[in-house]
């Protein structure tokens, strides 16, 4: 792979446009001739992205990047960051488990149990977690099992519905961590 192709995928996993397993796939799949545009619209055919303002956007900054060498985190090199990650990150007082290659998955019980500040950070944790997994989207309604959102696939991080109460704390946790310090400032 040349030093475009490594900027643009350390770029798009960074910004969770897509994982660093569908980079490798489609380096399995393209081989190591492959130019840029020919990555980039593989990741269109195969509906991993679907938006081509997203791709000339991060093939712009690649091939500007590319010219002072490969990245530091090659994320086609086995000692990636995500390569070394443990199969259960902690979330505060709670565990995101992700068991084999399968989505995270949350307790519920321990995130509702949690102070404000505590699920302010779980939630921060939750959602860089699941930028790993390569989800697009995060869902948390009252009512409805949590779920992510990866290339159009919906899958679940509990088996338990969330409580409107429970919805409301996660929605907001983020928002009224940041805005306190906000409502301060002169």
């Amino acid at each position: 792979m040349n030093n475009e192709i490594r900027w643009f995928a350390r770029l798009g996993v960074d910004q969770g446009h897509f994982s660093r397993r569908d980079c490798l796939l489609l380096q399995k799949s393209l081989g190591d001739q492959a130019d840029l545009m020919d990555f980039a619209q593989r990741l269109i055919d195969d509906g991993i992205v679907e938006t081509v303002e997203t791709l000339e956007q991060i093939a712009a900054l690649s091939l500007s990047k590319a010219k002072e060498g490969p990245p530091a985190d090659d994320p086609f090199e086995e000692k990636t960051a995500e390569a070394q990650a443990p199969a259960a990150a902690p979330i505060g007082n709670i565990s995101l488990r992700s068991p084999g290659a399968s989505a995270p998955a949350v307790d519920l019980t321990a995130l509702a149990a949690l102070s404000d500040q505590a699920l302010a950070t779980a939630m921060g944790d939750l959602l860089r977690e699941s930028a790993r997994f390569g989800a697009s989207d995060l869902h948390l309604s009252a009512g409805a099992k949590p779920f992510l959102r990866k290339h159009r696939a919906l899958v679940t991080l509990s088996d338990t519905a969330l409580s409107p109460e429970l919805s409301m704390r996660m929605n907001t946790a983020l928002l009224a961590h940041w805005a306190a310090p906000l409502a301060k400032s002169p």
